[in-house]
């Protein structure tokens, strides 16, 4: 009976791992394709990395916030 109560991720846990990963990569494939039709982005990508580095700075400090908070 065990066997029929397990989850099916960990009944299938290479065929979840690839679909999780075709996803992932789908989702960054599709973000890139929008982006390239953006004509800023396009002639300045270094005003794209200047915002992503901005938005892990800020995603971080926020985190260390949260994490002190919560202690």
């Amino acid at each position: 009976m065990h066997r029929y109560t397990r989850s099916a991720f960990r009944r299938y846990p290479v065929l979840f791992s690839l679909l999780t990963t075709f996803g992932v990569v789908c989702v960054l494939y599709g973000l890139e394709q929008i982006l390239d039709t953006i004509v800023f982005i396009r002639e300045y990508p270094g005003a794209l990395f200047a915002v992503g580095i901005a938005i892990l700075v800020l995603t971080g400090t926020l985190y260390k916030k949260l994490d002190r908070k919560l202690d």
